[in-house]
């Protein structure tokens, strides 16, 4: 059959035809696809579209990039998804328009568990490549999704294109079925590193395995990725759509933040606005819905600090480490070792040299976000004091307050008459490693400040040296104990003036606003499920789930499998008990084998004569005393040895 009479009976969606943002992007989609039939001689490019909704195909790769990014790049080949049990219809208007199947040459770079295929199509008047990637799912949006990067994982559909940002390029139906693929890879994900039942509820789950929920996951990297725009040079493609602070010296594009009139903006705001949020069932949308880039152009201010990515300092063969690497020295001996009495001798016979000057360093971060933290240095030549000083550092990192606290010392030390030698005492020897990495992180300023000064200050005499050393932050150390005091003296509460915030810090931010969310919707019965074991902290407060080293719970069972799989099935109540076979209506006898007409959760923990019980089980090390004593409670009856 014909394509042409084939799409004759497809019906296209026109229902928002006529909105003016909408218009806008279509305008945008219909031109890129012009490019695309053009020069890959595919035809009209509505027939183009109409086969690709007929045959449920996406369009990835550079040319998905194009619409928002139009005349910034030229894409080499162009790039199809589509579902196995349609690639016959794609595959035949293809080769219609004159294209042959290319058997010699097989891409490997689509290396993921849902390709099945890729089929690699060259015509002979043309030197560029079709590929015809073949997803084995009912989806052609299931291999983007498992790109390595949010970057990439863009595409033009018949209803339009769509981003990570967007959240689906307009489309609500099609967005919710690209999160129910996501949060069922998940849960897929969650059973296997588990070893919990099927029936278990996804919430406790996740929890056990921790896995943060899809939909704040893609909140916290989307939140992180306006952070990033200040990271960009000055003429990244991407600075062109923002708004005139954060142009640079890249030229506007006609989408772009900086040129829209208030009404556009408007538009804008009400086009993300029909983009439903990243979950509509987990996590209602926000009031005041922003496009990508015009939340980049809101918030990204919130950010301080400046970075350079192309300083002549971070061009290679031109960093410190290059050419100095013999003048630094980082004295890293094992933090689980006794410091003291090394330390001694080694400041012993530093202060004998009358041509080392001595620097102690600290940061300091408080606890209560109603106080900035704080950076301190002390110079030292011998036993006498040269200079101290002690400032806010802003809302920074403990990383980023002492990589600050470094930059002090070591400008300071370098002004220092008869120095041949500095040695830097730290407790965070991450930030003296940053200290003299010029390349773009947070705290670069710091840093491209240290490799300045250090570099004239290494050119002037080839016997000048730097060493940091480390001292353990408990010990208290002689002059280190001496900076931590200074600065822990000094506690400046946030004012009403904009205070100093680095990319580490918001992305910290973004980190716990997420996990704040994740603890409050793990109290919902519903989402953890009914039976879920409620546990405590040493503390006392409630455990809670998190994805940091994998989560209480993980990180406690995660050196056995078998153990952890019980301890989970235990948790969530989805066990092979007698209470959970007469729920599911199973047949297998519900009694326990001490005689009690039911075998509960409740009765093996407290009653069952079989088993050794503990006290009412409150913290993690109570379950694992319990699992430790009785190895087959909660697993497999009749083999014991096995995944139970």
């Amino acid at each position: 059959m014909p394509i042409e009479a084939l799409c004759e009976a497809y019906s296209n969606d026109e229902d928002r035809a006529g909105n003016p943002a909408f218009d806008a992007v279509q305008q945008d989609l219909h031109i890129t696809v012009e490019e695309i039939t053009a020069s890959y001689l595919l035809g009209p490019p509505n027939i183009l579209l109409v086969v690709m909704g007929i045959s449920h195909a996406i369009i990835s790769g550079s040319y998905a990039l194009l619409v928002f990014f139009h005349g910034t790049f030229i894409p080499q080949d162009l790039d199809i998804y589509v579902p196995v049990q349609w690639v016959h219809i794609l595959k035949a208007y293809i080769v219609e328009r004159g294209w042959k199947e290319n058997d010699d040459h097989k891409d490997t770079a689509y290396d993921m568990a849902s390709v099945l295929d890729v089929l690699l199509f060259k015509h002979p008047q043309s030197n560029r490549t079709i590929n015809v990637i073949i997803s084995c799912t009912s989806s052609a949006i299931q291999p983007i999704v498992e790109f390595h990067s949010t970057l990439v994982m863009n595409y033009i559909a018949l209803d339009g294109p769509a981003t990570p940002g967007d959240g689906g390029g307009g489309h609500g139906a099609r967005n919710k079925g690209t999160m129910n693929q996501l949060k069922r890879m998940q849960r897929k994900a969650a059973l296997w590193i588990t070893g919990a039942f099927r029936t278990s509820p996804t919430g406790g789950l996740e929890a056990l395995a921790g896995l943060i929920p899809v939909h704040l996951m893609l909140k916290k990297l989307a939140t992180r990725a306006v952070y990033r725009v200040a990271t960009l040079s000055d003429t990244h493609p991407l600075r062109s759509m923002m708004g005139e602070g954060l142009l640079k010296r890249a030229a506007p594009h006609a989408r772009s933040a900086a040129l829209m009139t208030p009404a556009m903006r408007g538009k804008r705001c009400s086009m993300a606005a029909r983009s439903l949020s990243t979950d509509t069932t987990s996590a209602p949308p926000t009031a005041s819905l922003k496009s990508t880039v015009m939340e980049v152009d809101e918030r990204v201010h919130t950010l301080t600090e400046s970075f350079e990515p192309f300083a002549p300092e971070a061009r290679p063969g031109d960093r410190l480490l290059d050419r100095y690497a013999d003048c630094l020295h980082f004295d890293e001996r094992d933090p689980g070792q006794d410091r003291r009495p090394y330390l001694d001798e080694l400041i012993a016979r530093a202060r004998a040299d009358p041509l080392t000057v001595l620097a102690a360093t600290d940061g300091s971060v408080p606890q209560s976000n109603q106080y900035q933290a704080a950076s301190a240095a002390i110079i030292y030549k011998g036993h006498r004091e040269l200079e101290r000083t002690c400032y806010v550092s802003g809302r920074v990192t403990a990383p980023d307050a002492e990589l600050n606290a470094i930059s002090c010392a070591v400008r300071l030390a370098v002004k220092q008459a008869n120095c041949q030698h500095i040695m830097v005492f730290t407790d965070s020897m991450g930030s003296a490693h940053r200290a003299v990495d010029p390349s773009v992180h947070s705290g670069q300023a710091f840093s491209l400040s240290v490799c300045r000064v250090l570099q004239e200050w290494f050119e002037a005499d080839d016997f000048r040296r730097i060493t940091f050393v480390y001292v353990p932050s408990a010990l208290r150390w002689d002059i280190h104990g001496e900076a931590h005091k200074y600065v822990t003296e000094l506690k400046v509460r946030v004012g009403r003036r904009k205070t100093d915030n680095s990319i580490d810090a918001l992305r910290s931010r973004a980190a716990h606003s997420v996990l704040d969310s994740w603890s409050s919707t793990f109290q919902d019965p519903t989402y953890r499920g009914s039976e879920f074991l409620e546990l405590q902290q040493p503390d006392g407060r409630p455990l809670q789930p998190s994805y940091l080293n994998g989560g209480p719970w993980l990180s406690t069972f995660g050196h056995s499998i078998t153990e952890f799989a019980r301890v989970c099935r235990c948790i969530t109540g989805h066990t092979p008990i007698g209470a959970y076979y007469r729920r599911f209506k199973i047949n297998e006898p519900h009694g326990c084998t001490c005689g009690a007409a039911l075998q509960s959760r409740q009765h093996i923990l407290f009653r069952c004569r079989d088993r050794y019980s503990v006290h009412y089980p409150r913290f993690l090390g109570d379950i694992a005393s319990f699992m430790k004593y009785n190895p087959t409670a909660f697993g497999f009856n009749r083999d014991p040895s096995g995944v139970g």
